[in-house]
Order: C-alpha cells, then structure tokens, then sequence
C-alpha cells in the first residue's frame, strides 16, 4: 500500500482548500488576519499524523502568532460597547468562520475522494499478496 504522507495529494487539497475557506471567511475588519491565516497555515503545519494508529488529521490554526484577534472573532465573548458580542451583531456572518470552514460541502467531498483513494490502495495490495500465493 502507498504510504500516506504530508505530500498525499488528496490530504494536501483537504488542507489547501480548509486554509482557504478560513482565510476567506475571516473578518476584514481586523487587519492582517486573513493573511496570517493564509500565510501560517501550511500543508508542513496542517497535516500530522498519529505515531500509533497512523490516523491523518488535518488542522487550521484560525488565530495563528500575529492574528490572535482571530479567537474572538471564532468565539465571541463579552457584552456592551466595544466588545465582540457588539461587533458579532454588525457582522453575524462573519463569527465563527473556521467552523463554516469546517462545515463546508466540499471538504466533505475531499474527504470521500481521500478516503477513496486510501480503499484503493488497499485493495491493489490485497490483490498483490493474494498474486504473490
């Protein structure tokens, strides 16, 4: 079976397009935040495995070093003038962009190709060992 890694392509577009969904998502009000999104959350730092199971997760920092303002916006907080909870009110689509990210119908067709594409390779070395006896 082809070992999955960082650079499996189907991990590396779940990963791309989550990066992207996020930064798009983010509020332009609070300056460089999509950028920083954009910018920080590479396939390198997206895509881990698990030492046991060897199980892929892919992961999106929504408030990276440099755009921590993005955790309010994800998680509003607070009440009264100034705060989150009245800027949520101005822009009600704009809160929990990571999450609509997350939410989005094509990730979850990324997943099914992944996940496809990993049933593949299992059945081509189950054939090959059944070949070999």
């Amino acid at each position: 079976m082809a070992r999955i890694s960082k650079s499996t392509p189907e991990l590396v577009a779940i990963a791309t397009t989550l990066r992207d969904l996020t930064s798009a998502g983010a509020p332009v009000k609070t300056g460089n935040l999509r950028d920083t999104i954009k910018s920080f959350n590479t396939t390198n730092r997206m895509i881990t495995f698990d030492a046991v199971s060897r199980r892929a997760r892919v992961k999106v920092d929504y408030a990276p070093p440099g755009a921590n303002y993005g955790r309010y916006w994800n998680n509003p907080y607070g009440e009264g003038s100034g705060t989150t909870a009245t800027i949520k009110k101005r822009y009600p689509n704009k809160f929990n962009y990571a999450i609509k990210a997350l939410q989005d119908t094509s990730i979850d067709m990324l997943i099914a190709n992944y996940t496809n594409a990993l049933a593949k390779d299992v059945v081509a070395e189950v054939v090959a060992e059944l070949r070999k006896n």
